[in-house]
C-alpha cells in the first residue's frame, strides 16, 4: 500500500520513508529467510527500474557489501541461513532416524515430499483425502514410526509430532486428495490472473510471496495466511497501480 500512495507533500514523505524503515525492522526481526529473499528482491527491482545509472552502480556495490558483511559475520540474521547447510543430505532415502537426528527447515520440508504421497498411499485415500480431522495424527504417527524426535513428556517438548506437511500443495493433497489439490491449483492460478489483469507493483509482489509461501508453508492452516491470501490480493487489485 505504501508503495503506490504517492505523498502530497514532504511531511508525507519523510512520515511514508519513517513507516517503511519501521516496517522493515520488523521483517529483519522476523528472521523468515523465504520473507528476506522476496522483499530484498523486490527492493532491488524498484530502485534499479527507478534509479538513475550513478545510483545503480552504487547501489549493486551496497548490495554486495551487505551480503558479504551480513555471510562472514556472526549474526542472527546469517545464522538462519547457514542452518540450510546443517543436517544429512540423503534424508529421502534413509527408512529409519534416530531421536537425536536434526532436520533442518529444507531437509525437513523434503523429507514431506515422501511422507505425505506415502500416507495417501497407505490409506488409499487419493481421490478422498485423510480428512482434517486425521491428517496430523497420520503425520504424527509417521513420524514416530520413523523414530523421529517426539517430544518428552517430562519436559513438554513435542518435537516433531505437531508439524504438519508445511508446505500448502501436500498438505491440501493430504487432507482433501486430489480434488483438494486441484481447488487450490485453481486458486493459485486465479491469483496469478489477477495480479496480469490488474497491473500493479504491490499486486505482483504479494502474488510472488504467496506463490513461493505456498510451497514453503501450509499457509492456509493458520489465520494469517488466510486472511494474507484472501484479502491483500483483492485489496491491492482495487488499488490505483503504480505503473
Amino acid at each position: 500500500w505504501l508503495m503506490y500512495q504517492p505523498p502530497a507533500n514532504s511531511y508525507q514523505r519523510w512520515a511514508k520513508s519513517a513507516l517503511l524503515i519501521l516496517l522493515g525492522i520488523f521483517l529483519l526481526l522476523l528472521s523468515s529467510r523465504l520473507v528476506l529473499a522476496v522483499v530484498t528482491l523486490y527492493w532491488i527491482v524498484l530502485f534499479m527500474v527507478r534509479a538513475t545509472p550513478a545510483f545503480r552502480v552504487i547501489l549493486t556495490l551496497g548490495i554486495i557489501a551487505l551480503v558479504l558483511l551480513t555471510i562472514f559475520t556472526n549474526n542472527p540474521l546469517s545464522d538462519r541461513f547457514r542452518d540450510l547447510a546443517k543436517g544429512e543430505t540423503a534424508v529421502l532415502g534413509k527408512k529409519q532416524f534416530s531421536p537425536d537426528e536434526y532436520f533442518n527447515g529444507f531437509r525437513f520440508r523434503q523429507l514431506q515430499w515422501r511422507l505425505v504421497p506415502g500416507i495417501v498411499n497407505e490409506t488409499g485415500s487419493w481421490w478422498t483425502g485423510t480428512g482434517p480431522g486425521h491428517s496430523q495424527q497420520l503425520l504424527e504417527k509417521k513420524y514416530r514410526s520413523l523414530g523421529m524426535y517426539s517430544g518428552d513428556s517430562r519436559s513438554g517438548s513435542t518435537g516433531y509430532a505437531l508439524y504438519n506437511a508445511h508446505n500448502q500443495w501436500l498438505e491440501a493433497l493430504l487432507k482433501s486428495g486430489l480434488p483438494g489439490l486441484l481447488a487450490f491449483a485453481l486458486l493459485m492460478l486465479a491469483l496469478l490472473r489477477l495480479a496480469l489483469v490488474y497491473k500493479n507493483n504491490a499486486l505482483r509482489f504479494t502474488v510472488l510471496l504467496l506463490c513461493c509461501f505456498s510451497c514453503t508453508e501450509s499457509m492456509l492452516e493458520t489465520q494469517y495466511g488466510i486472511l494474507v491470501t484472501g484479502f491483500f490480493p483483492l485489496f491491492f487489485a482495487t488499488a490505483k497501480p503504480t505503473d
